[in-house]
C-alpha cells in the first residue's frame, strides 16, 4: 500500500457510519515516536500531511494544524504532553472536535512503520485503526 492509499484508506474510514450522519469533526495530533532524536520532526510532518488530506475530504470536517497549535499555546500546553490519547482528547474536546486521530510511528532507515487510530473525543472509542509500514517518502 502507498503513502497515498494509506492516507486515502484512513480518509475512508474517517467517512461517517451512516449516509444521514453530521461529518465529524476532526483533529490530527502530531504523533508520537520512541525513534532516536533525528526522527522527531516526521511526527508533526505526517500529521501535517494527514490534515491536509482530511481537509479535502467532504466526509470531514477538520481543524487545521494551525488552530491546534494556537489552542495548545492559548492554554500554555508543551506538545508533548498532548501526545498521549487521553491528553488528545482533553484537548480536542476544548476545540470542540468530536474526533481525534492520534498516532505513533517507529523509524529505523529507510524504514517507517505508522499507525493511525481515530478516536471518539465523547467517549474515547477507538472508531479505527490503520497501521502501515514502509519508505517514508513514499508515506508521506
Amino acid at each position: 500500500m502507498t503513502g497515498r492509499r494509506f492516507l486515502t484508506a484512513f480518509l475512508l474510514l474517517a467517512a461517517p457510519a451512516a449516509a444521514a450522519q453530521e461529518a465529524p469533526t476532526v483533529v490530527v495530533a502530531p504523533f508520537n515516536t520512541t525513534s532516536a532524536g533525528e526522527y522527531a520532526w516526521i511526527g508533526s510532518a505526517f500529521s501535517n500531511a494527514l490534515t491536509d488530506h482530511l481537509a479535502d475530504s467532504p466526509k470531514v470536517n477538520v481543524f487545521s494544524q494551525k488552530q491546534w497549535r494556537a489552542a495548545l499555546f492559548a492554554r500554555d500546553i508543551a506538545v508533548p504532553t498532548v501526545r498521549d490519547v487521553e491528553a488528545a482528547r482533553r484537548l480536542a474536546r476544548q476545540l470542540g472536535a468530536s474526533e481525534v486521530v492520534v498516532g505513533q510511528y517507529v523509524a529505523r532507515w529507510p524504514d517507517i512503520t505508522l499507525t493511525a487510530r481515530r478516536v471518539a473525543v465523547k467517549d474515547g472509542a477507538v472508531l479505527s485503526e490503520v497501521t502501515q509500514r514502509g519508505v517514508l517518502e513514499n508515506l508521506v
